[in-house]
């Protein structure tokens, strides 16, 4: 994912120049879009039907302004779509505002029932 939300980009602008606090959030989660989101507090596509919910992501250490998740996280039984974008959200899966945004490359099309699975390490942020 490689674009901060304007809120997000809000928060963190304020703590790098302002000094206001910033509080890392305690979860975080994921969601599929269908097309480009957006960078609003109300991201546009994201898959709906189906057995679709957002999965929680847990993050490891950053590193070289790249962080990655550390769990396998699997999107089961989605509808018959075409995945193009992640955003990131955060708090756990269901909630929160959004952090970033990226492209899916390449997008991923399902069937009715099928799922998605990133292995550990496959989801990353970086705004590098």
């Amino acid at each position: 994912m490689a674009a901060l939300a304007v809120a997000e980009a809000n928060r963190v602008l304020g703590a790098m120049f302002s000094g206001t606090p910033y509080t890392a959030p305690a979860a975080h989660s994921l969601s599929l879009h269908t097309a480009d989101p957006g960078t609003s507090d109300t991201p546009t596509s994201e898959v709906s039907t189906g057995g679709y919910a957002r999965q929680s992501i847990v993050f490891g250490t950053p590193s070289a302004g790249s962080v990655a998740n550390t769990n396998v996280i699997t999107f089961p039984n989605l509808p018959a779509t075409t995945s193009a974008y992640l955003v990131g959200w955060n708090a756990a899966a269901g909630s929160g505002t959004p952090q970033m945004k990226g492209p899916l490359s390449p997008s991923v099309t399902t069937s009715a029932g099928q799922s998605i699975t990133f292995a550990a390490g496959a989801a990353s942020a970086s705004d590098v």
